[in-house]
């Protein structure tokens, strides 16, 4: 799945950043991947851990700044 990037011009808030990441962190259970053989699959646990465990960082990070 390709999504088109695009270049904001507002300000946007710490609280609409973890919004984003929470639909992120929501949505990468039931993104897919390809496997050796060219099928789609779905993450295996520990894949899936690794992603939850770095948008959780993300997360963190942005408990760090004051509204």
């Amino acid at each position: 799945r390709r999504e088109s990037i695009f270049m904001p011009k507002n300000q946007v808030s710490v609280e609409e950043l973890k919004v984003r990441v929470m639909k992120l962190k929501n949505s990468a259970y039931e993104d897919t991947t390809l496997d050796s053989m060219g099928n789609k699959r779905h993450y295996y646990p520990g894949e899936q851990d690794i992603v939850q465990k770095h948008l959780s960082y993300v997360l963190d990070i942005l408990d760090e700044y004051r509204y």
